[in-house]
């Protein structure tokens, strides 16, 4: 598929607390930003953000206060956190991948990759020591020491159209996806990968993981979403919901049994039995544009409200930390064409 980057919405951002279930909600400002990813401490105190072009922000106070963490201007794509909020990594798009070891204070480059990948999306085991990333048009990318060294992926042979990866709380369970590919999947923190040809090809975007990495549930642009109990090895085609979607974002809870997900230019749909059964939140509509991280036991979404005001209408959107994605380009990170 090839890349076209599109121009953006000049949107407004704002933050919103929400519980997918049931819980109070708090909406606080944002300066106005082309945001890409924000991702959040499990008991979501700390959050780290990234934005097109810009820096990387963090707050200590679940959102209420922002600082810059790092000025460095890059086109960020992805932005992940340990559970305790103290290790983040981002990666840039056409750039490198940066790590911080002490919740944003100071940040460190990673140099030792030959050159610049388009990275789509990163993500972290609970502790933060292990991380993969992956690159659209590239490789997968692992470190087992927090970003000290990395370890190119070669027992996948060739390059793929990657768009998102997941990772199990001890980071042994790995899930990504592959725009116009396959789901692929692997048990031993990426040293052997499996890739699932029992489903056709789709233009997969998102994907998220339960703690155990037992539980997984992909979405598809212009299709639908597919769960697996099993690690990956079977999957199931959620027929429930009406028609197929652009779904650009999935979530889940700790255990896997709640899940989340939207659609570009959609409504958020929520599954209380691991995708069994779904409802519609048609009361949220607006144009969606981020992937996919696990929330906490909390079932708290840390969301992203983008708000196009037209007269006097707001339109808001929101759910837990995100990649937002390219429309029309890749699944993972897709940027809307105007």
């Amino acid at each position: 598929m090839l890349l076209s980057l599109s121009r953006r919405f000049s949107l407004s951002l704002c933050l919103y607390l929400i519980s997918l279930f049931g819980e109070t909600r708090l909406a606080l400002s944002v300066h106005a930003q082309y945001w890409e990813s924000i991702a959040s401490s499990s008991d979501g105190i700390k959050l780290c953000s990234v934005d097109h072009e810009g820096s990387i922000r963090t707050s200590g106070d679940s959102g209420k206060t922002w600082v810059t963490s790092m000025a460095s201007t890059q086109d960020w794509y992805s932005i992940t956190s340990s559970s305790d909020g103290s290790k983040m990594a981002a990666v840039a798009y056409k750039g490198n991948i940066w790590t911080s070891g002490n919740s944003g204070g100071s940040w460190t480059e990673d140099t030792s990759i030959a050159s610049e990948q388009f990275w789509v999306s990163i993500s972290s085991s609970s502790d933060g020591i292990k991380l993969a990333a992956v690159a659209y048009g590239g490789h997968i990318w692992t470190s087992g020491n927090s970003g000290s060294t990395w370890t190119e992926v070669i027992s996948i042979p060739s390059i793929q159209s990657w768009s998102a990866i997941s990772l199990s709380s001890d980071g042994n369970k790995l899930a990504a996806v592959v725009s116009a590919g396959h789901i692929w999947t692997s048990g031993n923190f990426g040293t052997t990968w499996t890739e699932v040809t029992s489903i056709p090809t789709q233009d997969w975007s998102a994907i998220s993981s339960s703690s155990d990495g037992s539980k997984l549930a992909a979405g598809a642009y212009n299709g639908n979403i597919w769960t697996s109990g099993d690690s990956g090895s079977t999957w199931a085609e959620v027929t429930t919901i009406p028609s197929t979607h652009d779904w650009v974002s999935i979530s889940s809870s700790s255990d896997g049994s709640k899940l989340a997900a939207v659609s570009y230019g959609g409504s958020v749909w929520t599954s209380p039995n691991s995708g069994g059964i779904w409802s519609e939140d048609a009361s949220i509509a607006a144009t969606w544009l981020f992937s996919d991280t696990p929330w906490s036991d909390l079932d708290l979404l840390r969301a992203i409200l983008y708000f196009i005001v037209v007269g006097a209408v707001v339109i808001c959107c929101c759910l837990f930390t995100f990649s937002f994605l390219y429309s029309g380009c890749f699944a993972a990170n897709r940027r809307a064409a105007m």
